[in-house]
């Protein structure tokens, strides 16, 4: 179906202490998978310095393979 906007009042709702109101009604955030692509490198940043660039693409950090930012 078609993603809708909702508003949610949970004023109604009680809540333990601490507790993810999302989590207690069984939601979750959508967290799509981003590619581990830079988007942009601030000029004179560390980054640049080591030579990465917008675009780049990163394929593994400390010899960890990385498909994704999360």
């Amino acid at each position: 179906h078609e993603p809708r906007e909702i508003l949610l009042n949970l004023e109604s709702f009680s809540l333990n202490k601490g507790q993810d109101p999302l989590a207690a009604l069984g939601l979750e955030v959508m967290q799509p998978k981003l590619p581990p692509i830079l988007g942009q490198v601030m000029d004179g940043d560390v980054a640049q310095k080591a030579g990465l660039m917008a675009q780049d693409r990163i394929l593994e950090i400390n010899d960890k393979k990385i498909e994704d930012w999360y």
